[in-house]
């Protein structure tokens, strides 16, 4: 073993193939649909050293929990989701574990506006942005779009 515990959010037999062969103990963390969508192939599942199977990623109270556990086992090193989808939770449980100390690093990852302004803050050149509210029909006012685009006579 190499040593390292890397949790694997959500499934993809390339990913967990090469952990595990570079020596990596992998824990899975997937959801029930993974189980009933994706061929999960049962002979690298049964190469892990443990499995969580929960409802959904987006589930706080299910994540909760597996990180406790995680952490009653000793802990993880890494955290990771090879989909797009699986950012919010891998994060969300990264953090739980003590893996990043940046609360909001995995929403970065899903949302754009954040992600503008941390590269922005990196000292990357970006283009100006607008926020759009998401429900912009519930304004009082304009939307910043309108409101600098308006002529008065």
């Amino acid at each position: 073993m190499s040593g390292r515990r890397v949790v694997v959010c959500r499934w993809q037999s390339e990913l967990v193939r090469a952990l595990l062969d570079e020596g990596t103990e992998v824990v899975l963390v997937l959801e029930r649909s993974d189980l009933r969508q994706m061929r999960v192939e049962s002979g690298l599942r049964g190469r892990c050293a443990y499995e969580y199977v929960v409802s959904t990623l987006d589930s706080v109270e299910e994540l909760s929990a597996v990180a406790v556990d995680l952490l009653d086992k000793g802990g993880v090193d890494r955290v990771t989701s090879p989909t797009e989808l699986g950012q919010f939770g891998a994060g969300y449980l990264a953090h739980l574990c003590g893996v990043v100390d940046d609360a909001l690093v995995h929403v970065a990852h899903r949302n754009k506006r954040l992600m503008k302004a941390r590269v922005a803050e990196a000292g990357v050149a970006t283009a100006r942005f607008v926020s759009i509210p998401i429900r912009v029909t519930a304004l009082r006012s304009p939307p910043p779009w309108q409101a600098s685009a308006r002529r008065t006579c």
